[in-house]
């Protein structure tokens, strides 16, 4: 079973997120432009890439969106690809608990998409 392969793109300039009808990449392999809704994008935007995963309430988690598992405060998560796998990494830090493949976080329908790293640093933030 295959993915569905789509990405966001965060407009660093104007602070919105984007949804590109078409990515270029150039002959070594890097992205040349995105186009989102006609408006062209040159290296002032982050791209992300759509999990494949769903949260609980059937909204689609891309890397670089902010989850929580179930009701626990301490169980929030920052979605980053690495390697080639998509990880859940505690945003308190691996002095709590080591990064999380994500799809071993979304068996049991208990993750919730609370934002995004972009327009919500704070909850990445932490008191303790």
């Amino acid at each position: 079973m295959s993915r569905e392969i789509k990405f966001r793109a965060w407009d660093k300039e104007d602070q919105v997120m984007d949804w590109p009808t078409e990515i270029s990449w150039d002959d070594g392999g890097d992205i040349q432009n995105v186009d989102a809704y006609h408006k062209k994008m040159t290296n002032n935007f982050v791209l992300e890439q759509f999990t494949g995963l769903k949260d609980k309430n059937g909204k689609d988690i891309y890397e670089g969106d902010i989850v929580q598992y179930g009701n626990e405060e301490d169980m929030k998560f920052n979605v980053t690809f690495k390697q080639e796998i998509f990880y859940a990494c505690n945003t308190l830090g691996s002095e709590f608990m080591v990064d999380t493949f994500l799809g071993s976080l979304a068996i049991g329908n208990r993750l919730k998409i609370i934002g995004n790293a972009h327009q919500n640093p704070e909850l990445m933030e932490t008191d303790k």
